[in-house]
């Protein structure tokens, strides 16, 4: 999996070894100091694309203790409000949400600043393999900067539309990838389809003159194609998701565990003897992790999840530290709450509250 997603970044032209650039532009990253990037491996089960990738650890120390992340500056706050764009995408008749591809990689780094991206690779993952050095040459997952970088990236792209007269046709686009962005996620909703539609084809216009596109576009009343969906019924909604089809939302309430995920593995799924499994690991930490887990934006389950809150607000007046045991007298209250929350994703709302 690591070597396919280092091949789709090589292909793509976003990396390339070292000894591959153009003669003086490998002379100045050479005559800098730089940093060389230490990488892992993380899975992503819910991505279809890449569900194996490299992660750069910009916050890995240097002999010296600095880090490519302590010296960066993250930048303002220029991602838009979640809160703000799920709403907006409810309020109109017709919807539609995209995925823009690779967005971090439709950056490029400016050429001085290619020292600074440096990573170690051996072809095929091969340790028999030679040593070799190679350059992120865009944006990349893992550096403190790169979300709010792109983010600017797409509000330039959509002002050069809005600034432009003869541009004027695409302006629809532009004000969806200005306004209605989150990352890499954009959520839309209009009066008609014919609306949703022409905004959906002038989004893709826009993001072509940066050279970028869309995985794919899903409209409410079909379904999502395999390119967006792992099931072609649900698609990705900020964290939530969306039955495109039937035009409903819900929580996304992933598999039983308990513990931590590490480096996106989940520990081992719980599908049998809740008490007995939870009795093993009842401490606070645990607990105030399952309620956590809910990830609920608009507070459409704030009925039901407003109890678990009173009750771990109840565990707090026991002065608990966050890895001690919990007294066994809230064990079957908590057995009860867990299994409930694992109920939640089957709990739909309209997307559309006209």
């Amino acid at each position: 999996g690591i070597v396919a997603a280092h091949k789709k970044l090589h292909d793509r032209k976003f990396i390339c070894k070292l000894d591959d650039l153009p003669d003086d532009v490998r002379a100045e990253v050479d005559s800098l100091v730089g940093y060389t990037i230490p990488w892992r491996t993380v899975v992503k089960e819910s991505s279809i694309s890449t569900p194996v990738r490299l992660v750069f650890d910009a916050s890995s120390g240097t002999p010296g203790g600095e880090s490519l992340n302590n010296i960066l500056a993250k930048g303002s706050n220029n991602l838009g409000s979640l809160l703000s764009i799920l709403l907006q995408f409810r309020l109109k008749r017709h919807a539609f949400t995209a995925d823009v591809s690779m967005a971090y990689n439709g950056v490029r780094l400016d050429q001085a600043h290619l020292c600074y991206q440096k990573f170690l690779w051996k072809q095929g993952m091969n340790e028999l393999a030679p040593l070799e050095v190679w350059i992120i040459l865009t944006l990349i997952y893992g550096i403190r900067s790169s979300g709010n970088q792109t983010t600017v990236g797409f509000n330039l792209l959509a002002d050069f539309v809005l600034a432009h007269p003869e541009l004027h046709q695409a302006d629809l686009g532009a004000i969806v990838l200005k306004f209605r962005a989150y990352m890499d996620d954009l959520l839309s909703s209009h009066d008609t389809a014919e609306e949703a539609a022409r905004a959906a084809q002038e989004l893709k216009y826009v993001l072509s003159l940066g050279s970028m596109g869309v995985k794919d576009i899903t409209f409410n009343g079909s379904s999502p194609s395999e390119l967006v969906s792992t099931d072609e019924v649900h698609v990705g909604l900020l964290g939530m998701l969306w039955d495109s089809k039937n035009d409903v939302i819900k929580l996304d309430i992933g598999e039983l565990y308990l513990g931590k995920r590490k480096r996106g593995k989940n520990p081992e799924i719980i599908e049998d003897d809740l008490p007995g499994k939870l009795s093993k690991q009842f401490t606070r930490r645990v607990v105030v992790g399952k309620v956590a887990s809910v990830y609920d934006p608009l507070g459409l389950l704030t009925p039901v999840t407003a109890k678990y809150k009173l009750q771990l607000h109840d565990l707090c007046g026991k002065k608990l530290d966050w890895d001690d045991k919990i007294p066994g007298e809230f064990l079957d209250t908590w057995v009860t709450n867990i299994e409930e929350i694992q109920t939640l994703g089957s709990i739909q709302f309209p997307r559309s509250v006209i």
